[in-house]
């Protein structure tokens, strides 16, 4: 059964999962080499010895990541990342033609598109859509499947082509969930949207950091919050929060937050393939549910908070300059030292390779705050 890619596929990131999995294969880690029996033709039928010991090379690993994500071979996985890659930034309207019709400029100044990895934000004053999308960078033209997930389109699915030039994009859309139109542009009748964007910037972050030079304001800001208090280190700043809650089961936890509308963006099983921690989204509410170590006490209501910051380095000695105890490293249990009101030093854990500061409050909560990519 094939894998979805993560909703920020990398592509240096893929080639260290083909090398990791190679190891694995020539150590006999059993679950490496049942990936080549997956996915891997040559493989098929073979002893798990006989894979381990077969010579088989990087490009063998290569080729069974991309078959195991749903590609045929690995320089159309490596096709579909970049394409995705090009497509991220922020993009406002050039033009706008419906059903035949111009929309006049006026209405769509103002409006733009924000696209994250898989992920879209399209922004305008009269409402604001979510979705995730996927793209054939085989096709020609390139299709696109759009799946609305909060705003006025929720729960519709629009199917389109496009092309991208440097820094204009093309997408013409069918949009009422009809097949996909052959051509650009629109006729009466129809359903059809045709878009024509220019890029704006070259990241979405970096869209969401600007927004608010067009309010004329040189505060720190995020996503619509309030400008932070005046003599703030913006570029420490923690400028995203997601509750992190040990749960009984995370399985039966995300069935209940799916029906408040929360979907899975991302999640980590066991070897066993139990989930044991899941990121879950409704529009910009996020919520990270993980697998307790014991009995959940609800009266205690015992949550960690997540958050994330564009620079550890910097976040860590603001904290340290402001008072809080240098904790030195974490050793993964907490001591008679342990205090509060304390930061520890920058780890590097798996889950967040870029580093991951542990800070506790005054209640002695615990707070992570992982690096923003």
């Amino acid at each position: 059964m094939s894998k979805p890619l993560p909703h920020r596929p990398n592509l240096d990131h893929l080639r260290r999962q083909a090398k990791t999995l190679l190891a694995g294969v020539r150590a006999g880690d059993p679950e490496s080499i049942q990936v080549f029996i997956d996915y891997l033709p040559a493989a098929k039928g073979l002893p798990a010895d006989e894979i381990a010991s077969a010579g088989l090379r990087l490009a063998d690993a290569q080729f069974a990541i991309a078959r195991s994500t749903g590609f045929g071979s690995w320089p159309k996985l490596a096709q579909h990342v970049e394409l995705l890659r090009k497509l991220e930034g922020a993009w406002a309207f050039d033009s706008l033609e419906v059903d035949g019709n111009q929309i006049p400029s006026s209405q769509t100044q103002h409006a733009r598109i924000l696209i994250d990895g898989d992920r879209f934000r399209t922004e305008s004053p009269e409402a604001i859509y979510e979705g995730v999308f996927n793209i054939d960078a085989e096709a020609s033209p390139q299709h696109i499947d759009i799946e609305f997930i909060a705003g006025p389109e929720a729960g519709n699915w629009n199917h389109g082509i496009f092309r991208l030039d440097g820094d204009r994009l093309e997408i013409c859309l069918d949009m009422n969930g009809n097949p996909r139109p052959n051509e650009f542009g629109t006729a009466p009748g129809r359903g059809h949207a045709y878009e024509v964007l220019r890029r704006e910037s070259s990241t979405a972050q970096q869209a969401r950091s600007s927004s608010g030079d067009r309010a004329e304001s040189q505060s720190c800001s995020t996503d619509g919050m309030p400008p932070a208090p005046s003599g703030c280190r913006c570029v420490a700043s923690v400028n995203r929060l997601v509750p992190f809650v040990h749960v009984t089961d995370v399985q039966a936890s995300l069935s209940f937050y799916s029906m408040l509308g929360f979907m899975q963006v991302n999640a980590m099983k066991d070897k066993h393939g139990n989930m044991f921690w899941v990121l879950a989204q409704s529009a910009s509410a996020e919520i990270m549910l993980a697998q307790a170590s014991g009995p959940i006490d609800a009266e205690q209501q015992a949550v960690l908070f997540y958050m994330y910051s564009p620079d550890l380095s910097t976040l860590r000695a603001t904290l340290i300059e402001s008072g809080l105890r240098d904790a030195g490293v974490y050793r993964g249990i907490r001591s008679p030292d342990d205090t509060t009101q304390m930061v520890h030093a920058i780890a590097h854990p798996a889950h967040m390779k870029g580093g991951e500061l542990r800070v506790i409050d005054p209640d002695g909560y615990v707070i992570l705050v992982g690096q923003l990519a």
